[in-house]
């Protein structure tokens, strides 16, 4: 807000229709996201965890988004809270999670999860976490068959 000249009622309005309506908006994956999830989604379900509030319009987003991939091998659990997200983590099993909120990430790892942390703006201050700037970076780290 502080770098657009922006009011705080213009910015929620942006954000909520932003949760609201991805598609409808006009957001696009980052960098790298549909190449390797498709590669990733031969392998295993693909798993997303979201702390959004409303289950259909992200997965509407993301199934429009990730074209070649089976809809059966799309799962989405939403919280509505970034501290809600570990619960679910851990019942599935999850040893790692791509972040992209540096507070969530000491309590994945109090929890046993590795995070890994989306490089953004409100994630600058020190941490001990790995980042990555994209999907081409979270390729790298994967042990492809």
């Amino acid at each position: 807000m502080k770098v657009l000249d922006m009011d705080e009622e213009e910015s929620d309005a942006i954000v909520q229709a932003l949760i609201e309506s991805p598609l409808e908006s006009g957001v696009m994956p980052i960098s790298g996201a549909v190449e390797v999830l498709t590669r990733l989604s031969l392998l295993a379900p693909l798993h997303f965890v979201t702390a959004r509030p409303q289950k259909k319009p992200i997965l509407d987003w993301i199934e429009h988004q990730l074209p070649q991939v089976d809809r059966n091998r799309i799962r989405l659990d939403v919280t509505g809270v970034h501290t809600q997200k570990i619960p679910v983590l851990l019942e599935k099993g999850f040893k790692y999670f791509v972040e992209d909120r540096l507070d969530t990430c000491p309590l994945l790892e109090e929890k046993g999860i590795i995070p890994i942390l989306f490089e953004q703006p409100w994630n600058r201050k020190p941490h001990p976490y790995h980042v990555v700037r994209d999907w081409d970076d979270i390729s790298t780290l994967i042990d492809w068959p």
